[in-house]
């Protein structure tokens, strides 16, 4: 069989990927067992080298790719993957040819179909359609919102991300039906003499207006199909095939006599609300039909007036969590705001932090997990919480979710919505549960593009009465969990260790703005230093800061190895906006490629964005105590020997640094050192504003603020 090893990464072409040029290079493919056949191509397990995900890689036939289905398919997707995807739609992640076929690589969604889960274990309940239905909006909303509509929307298609019931996720797929184009492009392509739109998708599905094939399927087919999705979750039988034997000829015969939906007699056990979302759903003129976004703000969806009566002991058990849900909540917290390495645009936020509580992979969060999230937030066991959890009944991903999204503050956001302004006074920040957001400048210049799964405003959370340097901008459709001063204090109150994660996330996040920020300087020289250049030395004058674009850089003071810099990382800025001489000597220890930003340019920049040059000089601060600590410990910084390096610090031994012990390592090195910025560095490095510094706030200085 041929070997694909030689196939090219045709997404590199359309979006500028940094992924591997040749697939082999990227991932490991078990070409020995198929995991199903379609009509264009086998579909094959294969796992990223890199990140060891499972991913599903569809090999298709060039001959084939002049269909319609597979243009209509990769258009699709392609604008799809353009806009960053989705969590719960089964996305393009890479895309591969070489002479004889395509190599399309998906989202592995091994739990599926909804259809066979319907007929497995039975309708849902209220409160579990109430979720799923509000994963299926969402990814709606987020489709139409980029000029896609699915147009093939039913059980088959909308597809479990675990073949566990319990910690599932909605993953919609199969977009051979789907009509890709602007307003403007649907309205020329209409107005031809000769148009007639294809009649594709399944007939048990279409909404009354498909049957006439003068229009091309717009966002309103989509909502039909949900509601008829919806209406056989909670009634166990299709609305227009009652006794599950009509053909398509027998179904489209009864829509079109009678499209409303037959509600007495299969919908009496089902709240009033749900029959309203249904009826809503099922409304035969498009221009009446729910749309997505409305969808979503249905009190239903939101899970308001759900009933989870069908689910076993449901409030009873949810109950036992009252007494823990600041704990839980905190842990969802403390999950969203840690980072998370090579973390998809597909992931959703609720189900990560699940997974953080659930690290075995259970599918089910037992009275242990949450004992261990508690434990690690407050840097102990809490051997009484533990022991009043122990006949506390485990949660599914279901209630779970339920519970993040009823106690947390769920929005949804339509593109070109401003979800915070420039200038305002902040009281919340926000996860972005899906969608991209852009961050501004007063100007309108892009500081940052934030995609699923990344958060904003947390500076606002951080210090009462801040007002917000940057404006976020919904470039897609967005879905956010917004977290309130008073949420995040509730929240930091039963967790010492969330706002020493929050400190270093809004750190790191800064430092990536700033990097931003020196892009848009117009004079920047880039240099290549060969190993053993020496950038700059101690004591010489700054003005220039530099952004380490390759290599490794070393910084020493007095001859001394303080600790190293890689690629990515800015520095020399802190003689820059001091006006004070270098305090360190900068040397390539490998061959270095940098750009160098001159203070005449960088400085006016600054003056558009306050907040990062206040974050630099703190990330400056941070670096000064380090060296400070090298020196003091006699050591270079590096993670195996943290805790020898507190320990030289911590003179008393109490397991904690003072203001005087902190102090004696600043004016060891620099006698010289002004009271008033002993003071600041003490409040930079102190997170949780106790006036010592644990070895765990110790430990995220040295981690993450480089």
């Amino acid at each position: 069989m041929q070997r694909p090893g030689g196939a090219k990464n045709v997404m590199l072409r359309s979006f500028r990927s940094k992924m591997a040029r040749n697939l082999e290079q990227k991932y490991q493919v078990d070409w020995k067992t198929p995991l199903g056949e379609g009509a264009y191509g086998k579909v094959y397990l294969a796992m990223n080298i890199n990140t060891k995900e499972n991913v599903a890689l569809k090999k298709i036939d060039k001959r084939h790719t002049d269909t319609t289905v597979f243009q209509t398919e990769t258009k699709a997707l392609l604008e799809i993957h353009k806009n960053n995807g989705h969590p719960n739609i089964c996305g393009l992640k890479d895309m591969y040819e070489d002479k004889s076929y395509y190599f399309l690589v998906f989202d592995l969604v091994p739990g599926g179909e909804m259809f066979e889960h319907l007929i497995n274990y039975g309708a849902y309940s209220e409160a579990d359609a109430s979720r799923l239905m509000r994963e299926v909006a969402s990814a709606l909303a987020f489709l139409h919102g980029i000029n896609v509509v699915h147009a093939d929307l039913k059980p088959e298609n909308i597809m479990i991300s675990s073949d566990k019931t319990s910690d599932g996720m909605i993953k919609i797929v199969d977009f051979g039906s789907a009509v890709s184009m602007s307003p403007d492009e649907r309205t020329k392509k209409e107005g031809r003499k000769s148009f007639r739109a294809t009649a594709n998708g399944t007939t048990a599905y279409w909404s009354p207006e498909r049957f006439n094939l003068d229009s091309l399927a717009g966002p309103p087919v989509d909502m039909w199909g949900v509601g008829v999705v919806l209406f056989i979750m909670l009634a166990g039988v299709h609305p227009y095939d009652l006794e599950c034997n009509a053909t398509d000829d027998d179904i489209a015969e009864k829509l079109l006599c009678e499209p409303n939906p037959p509600v007495q007699g299969y919908l009496d056990d089902i709240s009033d609300s749900a029959v309203d979302l249904i009826t809503r759903l099922l409304c035969p003129d498009p221009n009446r039909r729910l749309t997505a976004d409305e969808m979503l703000e249905h009190p239903w969806v939101m899970g308001e007036t759900a009933l989870d009566t069908k689910i076993t002991d449901s409030g009873r058990k949810l109950s036992r969590y009252e007494r823990f849900r600041n704990q839980i909540e905190a842990g969802i917290f403390q999950a969203m705001v840690t980072p998370v390495e090579e973390m998809g645009s597909s992931t959703d936020i609720i189900k990560k932090a699940f997974d953080v509580f659930d690290e075995e992979g259970k599918g089910c969060i037992t009275s242990n997990d949450i004992g261990n999230i508690v434990d690690e937030q407050n840097g102990d066991s809490n051997f009484s919480m533990r022991a009043s959890m122990r006949n506390t009944k485990d949660m599914n991903f279901s209630e779970f979710s339920s519970l993040a999204l009823n106690q947390l503050k769920y929005k949804h956001y339509k593109k070109n919505d401003v979800i915070t302004r420039c200038g305002e006074i902040g009281d919340a920040m926000y996860f972005i549960r899906s969608g991209n957001v852009e961050l501004l400048t007063e100007s309108g210049a892009i500081v940052i593009s934030l995609r699923t799964g990344e958060f904003f405003g947390e500076e606002c959370i951080l210090e009462e009465g801040k007002l917000r340097s940057l404006s976020a901008l919904c470039a897609t459709p967005v879905d956010v969990i917004e977290i309130t001063r008073d949420d995040y204090n509730r929240f930091s109150s039963n967790s010492s260790g969330n706002r020493v994660l929050l400190e270093t996330a809004f750190i790191a996040k800064t430092l990536a703005n700033a990097k931003s920020l020196i892009r848009c300087c117009n004079n920047i020289n880039r240099y290549r230093y060969q190993a053993g250049t020496i950038v700059y030395n101690e004591g010489s004058t700054g003005n220039s800061m530099y952004l380490l674009e390759e290599g490794k850089i070393d910084i020493t003071v007095s001859g001394k190895k303080s600790f190293s810099l890689k690629a990515g990382e800015v520095f020399g800025e802190g003689a820059l906006l001091s006006m004070s001489p270098r305090e360190s000597t900068a040397v390539c220890v490998e061959d270095c490629t940098l750009s160098e930003i001159r203070g005449i340019d960088f400085l006016p920049v600054l003056e558009s964005s306050p907040d990062t040059a206040n974050a630099l000089r703190d990330i400056n601060r941070k670096r000064l105590f380090k060296i400070g600590v090298a020196n003091a410990a006699n050591r270079s910084f590096s993670l195996p020997n943290l805790r020898k390096a507190f320990d030289a610090v911590d003179e008393n031994g109490d397991g904690y640094l003072n203001f005087k012990e902190i102090s004696q390592v600043v004016l060891d090195l620099y006698p010289d050192y002004p009271q008033e910025e002993m003071e600041e560095l003490m409040r930079s490095i102190d997170m949780n504003s106790d006036s010592e510094i644990s070895f765990k706030e110790f430990e995220q200085i040295f981690k993450w603020c480089v």
